[in-house]
């Protein structure tokens, strides 16, 4: 007999906000479950409405915790470039500017913002910031007190940051005192935020992909908890791709240098220039980032030079970890591994797909799957690798010639990732997301033509329904937020937004 999840998906929503559907109704089943045992669904409902610990046990399950220091740099450089110095020009001397780090997961966000600052201000740090972080998870937030973080962590950082705030002990990185206590955690519900009354408000929240797990009625219920937390010039920043989805109307919404973000009173007519923060570039979609020039995190120092792409064989033409369900005495099927991957639950992912690699070694879907977890792990080559094989047996793989084509703009190859994404874009014309990425590629080479073109022809794909072509790995791009880009990239009077941001 299946499980009806409608009253524990009540109850969830209720409590904390989390809503879930999709994959994530399948991981609320699972985890459910896994909790219950052999428990009648009714008596463990009546024992979770009444039982808190066990409640929090289950949403520990339920929340994706999939982050990395400096995820989406560029935000870090809005911070110490502009949102900071803008503050600092309106606080008293001695007035520390206060920094809150909503959903802040097992810590790697709060520390980055610290290390960013460090970086800018040095010593003063301390005396001129309070970073605070938060996250309903316990579990998590007993992690990120501890500041041990694993090779997976940095796999956007370079070995001068590590070498300034990490030592190593026992095959982890360790965080520096400093930086460590430069953050103060608490568990923290979004919903039911409580802190303590006599807490100074807040001039900047950071609450990056974290929205995802709420409809637009807890969104706006979440802004408006923040909204009373902040500072009355204060800054609220959003993870790149959820941006628009949380233009709700409690906060003003600001474009920077092709960087969004949104404040509490109406932004300044004349922004803050900031030459260090590079003109926008549409990102991998993996990290969801709509709006950037390089690959979604810090940039890795000493990367290997890069090679001459991979001629395509024969062509004519060019999201809080859960251990998988998946028992390991039967072999995994695609669509689970699918799912991970979809999920960003690469660590989850990577084994099942070996797992049907290794029984079916030339299955391009898996062949697909493990290169796009490579290429998210900033394994570049083996990416690279891995989609010229499966060009070798499919020479007509769109998704193929989308991965190589990301791969290398991550690694900063413009006109081998030019040359990939034409090839996918002629081969399957109404792949909109290659003819995104091309835009932005061309953007930023200074040729403003062809971007211009590129755009009208994604807002003309956009205007039906087109199919990308791309099958087996995520798109990861949400066609009204790339409509809207397009539009305002074009000076035309953007589409409304729906409300759901999709």
């Amino acid at each position: 007999m299946s499980l009806d999840l409608a009253p524990f998906k009540r109850l969830i929503r209720q409590r904390c906000g989390l809503v879930f559907e999709g994959v994530g109704e399948r991981r609320l089943a699972t985890v459910l479950s896994e909790r219950m045992g052999s428990s009648d669904a009714q008596h463990y409902l009546v024992q979770l409405e009444a039982d808190t610990d066990e409640f929090g046990k289950v949403v520990n399950q339920l929340t994706i915790n999939e982050t990395y220091f400096f995820r989406e740099m560029e935000q870090f450089d809005l911070l110490t470039d502009v949102l900071v110095p803008r503050l600092m020009s309106r606080r008293p001397p001695g007035v520390p500017i206060r920094i809150l780090s909503a959903g802040c997961s097992s810590g790697e966000e709060p520390y980055s913002i610290a290390m960013a600052l460090f970086d800018r201000f040095g010593e003063n740090t301390l005396q001129r910031f309070k970073i605070v972080a938060g996250d309903i998870d316990s579990t998590v937030i007993a992690r990120a007190r501890e500041a041990r973080y694993s090779e997976f962590s940095f796999r956007s950082v370079g070995q001068g940051l590590r070498s300034r705030y990490f030592r190593v002990e026992h095959n982890a990185h360790v965080l520096t005192d400093a930086v460590r206590n430069a953050v103060e955690f608490h568990e923290l519900n979004l919903l039911h935020p409580a802190f303590a009354p006599t807490m100074p408000a807040f001039d900047i929240v950071f609450m990056r992909n974290v929205s995802i797990y709420f409809d637009v009625p807890i969104r706006l219920e979440i802004q408006r908890n923040l909204a009373a937390m902040m500072s009355g010039d204060g800054y609220l920043v959003t993870g790149m791709t959820e941006t628009l989805a949380n233009d709700l109307g409690v906060f003003s919404l600001v474009e920077d240098g092709g960087l969004y973000y949104f404040c509490r009173q109406a932004p300044q007519p004349a922004p803050m220039s900031r030459a260090s923060i590079r003109s926008a570039t549409p990102d991998h979609p993996a990290h969801r980032a709509l709006t950037k020039s390089q690959p979604p995190s810090h940039r890795l120092h000493g990367e290997p030079a890069a090679k001459t792409h991979r001629p395509v064989p024969g062509a004519a033409v060019p999201t809080l970890s859960l251990v998988s369900p998946v028992a390991p005495a039967r072999l995994p099927t695609l669509e689970e591994a699918r799912a991970l991957v979809h999920d960003e639950r690469y660590d989850d992912a990577s084994p099942l797909v070996q797992k049907l690699l290794s029984a079916q070694p030339h299955n391009n879907d898996a062949r697909l799957l493990q290169a796009y977890i490579h290429l998210n792990r900033r394994n570049f080559e083996l990416a690279l690798d891995g989609c010229s094989d499966v060009l070798a047996a499919d020479a007509w793989s769109v998704d193929a010639l989308f991965v190589m084509g990301l791969a290398e703009k991550w690694r900063e190859q413009s006109a081998a990732a030019i040359a990939w994404f034409k090839k996918a874009a002629y081969l399957h014309q109404q792949c909109w997301p290659a003819h995104f990425y091309l835009a932005g590629l061309y953007s930023a080479q200074g040729d403003h033509a062809a971007a211009g073109r590129a755009h009208r022809v994604v807002l003309r794909l956009l205007a039906g329904v087109p199919d990308p072509g791309i099958r087996v790995v995520p798109v990861g791009l949400r066609p009204a937020e790339v409509r809207f880009l397009c539009e305002r990239r074009l000076n035309v009077v953007p589409t409304p937004m729906p409300m759901g941001g999709s």
